[in-house]
């Protein structure tokens, strides 16, 4: 445990039914594996099968903040987006569990 609490189970589940989980106690890297480089994030949308070329290998972050999660985009080349609506690079917003979540091509739902 970090900070003394146990973590959130998040899961994004893709619209074409992937499932790419991991546990979020401070902060949560989502994006691609660098296959020329010893960096992965915390999240790999490219896992799995999925077409990632539009995911920047680190391309947005959750954040624990008490009770609530937050999304940042990292500056990625294709933007993270919450419900259709485009999220400016280090600009952090909440999210609550069933939003859905996309970082470049892909569609996610998002559960904790």
């Amino acid at each position: 445990m970090t900070g003394g609490r146990a973590p959130l189970a998040i899961r994004l589940g893709t619209l074409d039914g992937r499932d790419f989980e991991g546990p979020l106690y401070d902060v949560l890297v989502i994006g691609r594996a660098d296959p020329d480089s010893a960096a992965a994030p915390d999240i790999d949308l490219g896992a799995g099968g999925c077409d990632a070329g539009s995911v920047s290998r680190r391309h947005a972050r959750l954040i624990r903040d008490g009770d609530e999660v937050l999304i940042e985009d990292l500056g990625s080349l294709n933007g993270t987006y919450v419900q259709d609506v485009g999220l400016p690079p280090g600009y952090r917003h909440s999210l609550r569990p069933g939003d859905r979540v996309q970082f470049g091509n892909i569609i996610a739902t998002i559960a904790w």
